[in-house]
């Protein structure tokens, strides 16, 4: 019904060789859980509900060694391939981790024809423009869609993620825009919308300007 697990995750997952199940043994419903999530699969397709599967009873360190062997006991009924482990203490991660990577080598990639959906609105989306503009003393403003993108995937704390983002600023022609209304040396440029969270960062470029930007998030 496009709830649970959702259809663009399954979409992704038919794609896979074979199924981990991670359950959690410390949950009381968790053998219920686990018909849920396989039901989810067989009304999603055939095809994935087909592929391979592993069982690994999580959080055993939580639970009694009885109830422990219940679960194991009961799970092998539905899979012969289930795995006690505690992701906590690391007991069992060994042996599932050797198995998994024996499945690996033993079951060939499928391939699935992957139908993909022109996005043309996507396509025709250029969000290249940007507006630049003096706002104050030795203080300038730079913005846009492509600005705002760079600055989202820019830690300000990684230098190397620093000049990467001046270079593509100015490639766009950011700085040449910038020093038409007066940018000079020691200056400060204010980078995408103006907002509640500010980071500070101070950069020398190819322009021989030693600048002071401020990242203004959303």
């Amino acid at each position: 019904e496009g709830v649970g697990l959702g259809f663009e995750f399954l979409k992704h997952v038919e794609r896979c060789r074979f199924l981990l199940h991670v359950v959690d043994a410390s949950d009381e419903n968790c053998l219920e859980n686990y018909k849920k999530i396989n039901r989810e699969l067989e009304n999603y397709s055939q095809t994935l509900s087909g592929l391979y599967q592993i069982v690994a009873l999580n959080k055993i360190d939580l639970i009694d060694k009885e109830t422990e062997q219940k679960l194991f006991a009961t799970f092998s009924k539905e899979n012969k391939d289930t795995f006690l482990i505690s992701s906590a203490t690391n007991a069992g991660i060994k042996d599932l981790l050797n198995f998994v990577s024996q499945k690996t080598e033993e079951i060939e990639r499928h391939d699935i024809k992957i139908d993909v959906e022109e996005d043309y609105v996507a396509q025709d989306n250029d969000d290249s423009d940007f507006e630049v503009r003096k706002i104050g003393k030795n203080r300038f403003f730079a913005d846009g869609g492509k600005i705002r993108r760079l600055l989202s995937v820019t830690d300000e704390r990684n230098l190397d993620q620093l000049y990467r983002m001046q270079n593509i600023l100015d490639s766009m022609g950011v700085f040449e825009k910038l020093k038409k209304l007066g940018l000079q040396t020691g200056d400060s440029i204010v980078l995408g919308s103006t907002g509640k969270v500010a980071s500070k960062s101070n950069i020398s470029n190819k322009h021989n300007l030693s600048l002071e930007f401020v990242y203004f998030r959303d």
